[in-house]
């Protein structure tokens, strides 16, 4: 009886802790339609709280296709800082 709880709070440290990874990892494809072309990049969606806060901060690289898409739900002004960016950023 005693293993099945523990192997059982264990199954459940492994979810807890892996939630959020995948929360933060959710990539998809944007493609945007111009004069000069398709340009399609490989993007991170960020919708939490903590993956926003979190941003492009300690990244050391990021691919020249890619980019981070930040979605807030709704329209709102927000605000947006670089600390701990090492990448050069447009947006």
């Amino acid at each position: 009886m005693f293993h099945q709880f523990r192997a059982l709070g264990a199954i459940a440290v492994v979810v807890a802790v892996s939630l959020p990874l995948a929360a933060c990892s959710d990539e998809s494809k944007l493609t945007i339609h111009s004069e000069n072309g398709d340009h399609t990049f490989s993007i991170e969606i960020v919708d939490t709280p903590e993956s926003r806060a979190q941003g492009l901060m300690y990244r050391q690289e990021l691919a020249d296709d890619a980019g981070m898409l930040f979605d807030f739900f709704e329209d709102r002004d927000v605000s947006f800082w670089m600390r701990n960016t090492f990448i050069p950023l447009d947006m």
